[in-house]
C-alpha cells in the first residue's frame, strides 16, 4: 500500500491522486484503527504540509486524517492547519466545516494547545468567512471547546 502510494504520488496527476484520496479515506473510515499506522506511514512519505490539493473533497478528507490521526502532539500537523487558516475563507463550507472539526478533535486530544489552534479556527471563521452555516457552527465549536477546557462542566 505504501509502496503504491509513492508510484501513484510521483506518477500520476493530481487530479486523480485526489479522488483515489477521497476513496481511500472512506476505506479508513470503514475500518476505525485497523489502518492508522499505515496512513501515518503514507502522509510520511509526503509531509502533509508540503501537500498541494485542489479539490474541497480531497481537502475535507485529509483534515479528518489529520484529526483522526495526530496522536503525539499538537505541532505534529499544526503547520498544515495554519495554511488552511490563511485560506478558510475561500474554501468551501465543507471544507470550513472540517477544519473547525479537526480544532475540535485537536482541543480535545491536546487540551489548551490544542484549544489555540482551534481558537485560530474559530476566529478564521467568524471574522472572514461570509458563509453563516460555517459562522453558525464555530461559534458551536467555540462553545463546546470552552466546556472542554472547563473540564465537562457548563458554565
Amino acid at each position: 500500500l505504501v509502496r503504491t502510494s509513492r508510484t501513484a504520488a510521483a506518477n500520476v496527476s493530481n487530479t486523480i491522486v485526489e479522488r483515489g484520496f477521497v476513496g481511500f479515506v472512506l476505506f479508513i473510515k470503514a475500518y476505525p484503527g485497523k489502518f492508522n499506522k499505515k496512513v501515518k506511514d503514507i502522509l510520511a512519505l509526503r509531509p502533509v504540509e508540503e501537500t498541494e490539493i485542489e479539490d474541497s473533497n480531497a481537502k475535507a478528507s485529509l483534515l479528518w486524517l489529520v484529526g483522526e490521526l495526530s496522536t503525539a502532539s499538537v505541532h505534529e500537523f499544526s503547520t498544515y492547519l495554519m495554511s488552511i487558516v490563511a485560506t478558510l475563507a475561500e474554501e468551501t463550507a465543507e471544507v470550513q466545516s472540517q477544519a473547525l472539526n479537526t480544532g475540535l478533535k485537536f482541543a480535545a486530544k491536546f487540551g489548551q494547545e490544542g484549544a489555540s489552534v482551534a481558537r485560530d479556527l474559530i476566529e478564521a471563521c467568524t471574522s472572514n468567512v461570509t458563509s453563516v452555516h460555517s459562522r453558525e457552527r464555530a461559534f458551536l465549536v467555540e462553545r463546546m471547546i470552552a466546556q472542554i477546557s472547563n473540564g465537562g462542566n457548563a458554565s
